[in-house]
């Protein structure tokens, strides 16, 4: 008897485990990030192709790169933004998506020459001006992932986008 309650144990164990890894969760797949802390290991839609990694800068509005960001600095200058006054530079920009001029594509690629875009980006949906701006600044950019990235990315976790293989790895800040 002691040893078929072992055996359930040992299934209902390893339903579970496989449960997780399944939905993206703390996969056990991933094993560990940077400072030794759990990786999640999340499956999303390329967009364009290349490996990025970075700290995180994640903002629940859209972004305009058209007058919402300066192309010199990569600062995000648009009046209550929730991300005005920072930079994006070196970040993996987590972001739900574009708005505003079709010349977003084009500041965005300004401010690559310059050495102050983000080095990936995240969107909860892609449009196009964004994309533009991706594609021609060589920019790995995802989205549709599995989970929200709004909701399990934050400012200051430490993100790999692998857009050829369609994952995200995230390792929490703290």
């Amino acid at each position: 008897m002691k040893s078929e309650m072992d055996r359930r144990e040992f299934i209902k164990a390893s339903v579970m485990a496989g449960a997780v890894a399944a939905f993206g969760l703390f996969s056990p797949a991933a094993g560990f990030g940077k400072g030794g802390k759990e990786m999640m290991t999340i499956k999303a839609k390329p967009v364009t192709s290349g490996v990025a990694e970075g700290e995180a800068l994640v903002s629940r509005m859209p972004i305009s790169f058209t007058g919402g960001m300066d192309p010199s600095t990569g600062v995000i200058r648009e009046p209550g933004h929730d991300l005005e006054g920072q930079s994006v530079a070196g970040k993996i920009l987590v972001f739900p998506n574009g708005k505003g001029s079709t010349t977003g594509c084009w500041q965005y690629y300004a401010a690559y020459k310059r050495g102050v875009a983000p080095v990936g980006i995240i969107n909860v949906m892609a449009e196009g001006v964004v994309v533009v701006g991706a594609i021609i600044a060589h920019t790995p950019m995802v989205q549709q992932m599995e989970r929200n990235p709004l909701e399990c990315i934050k400012t200051g976790d430490h993100v790999k986008i692998d857009a050829d293989k369609g994952l995200v790895f995230v390792t929490p800040a703290s």
